[in-house]
C-alpha cells in the first residue's frame, strides 16, 4: 500500500496501521515508509514496517535509477 499525505494526519494513519491503536510516527518532510500487511487489509489487519527513508535517501535513489535507464 502507498499513501501520500502530511503531517500529522500521515503520521498518525502509519502509527494506527502498525501499532493498531492511536499512536503516530514521526515522518520527515518529503520521507517515506514502507508497510505491508500479512493478509487482507481490513481492521485490525497485521501490519509490518519494512523500513523508512528519509528525503536524502529518496533524492539519491531517484538519481540513480534515472542514471541507469539512460
Amino acid at each position: 500500500m502507498a499513501l501520500v499525505g502530511h503531517e500529522p494526519d500521515l503520521g498518525k494513519l502509519a502509527g494506527v496501521l502498525l501499532f493498531r491503536a492511536p499512536a503516530s510516527l514521526p515522518l520527515k518532510k518529503a520521507g517515506a515508509c514502507v508497510i505491508s500487511f500479512t493478509d487482507v487489509v481490513r481492521p485490525r489487519a497485521r501490519a509490518g514496517s519494512s523500513g523508512s527513508m528519509p528525503p536524502k535517501a529518496l533524492r539519491r535513489r531517484v538519481r540513480r535509477s534515472r542514471k541507469a535507464k539512460v
